[in-house]
């Protein structure tokens, strides 16, 4: 997959990405995976955001929008 410079990727382009960058870590490929990961960040919010400090209140609303780490509800 080829991640472009000027457009960031979708959301399905992005989860793609981490899944591939997780198959490779678990196969024993870190450093292919680091790369992946790097690239994904670089795509998407970028690590001067990513390291910006947050303050969340609670874990839900700090995974608002994660639709897998959001828990559900009976």
């Amino acid at each position: 997959m080829v991640v472009s410079s000027t457009e960031p990727p979708g959301p399905c382009a992005a989860q793609a990405l981490l899944d591939e960058a997780i198959t490779l870590f678990v196969n024993g490929e870190p450093e292919s995976a680091k790369l992946i990961l790097r690239d994904l960040v670089n795509a998407t919010v970028g690590f001067e955001a990513l390291a910006a400090p947050r303050k969340f209140t609670s874990l839900p609303r700090a995974c608002t929008g994660c639709s897998r780490n959001r828990a559900t509800r009976p």
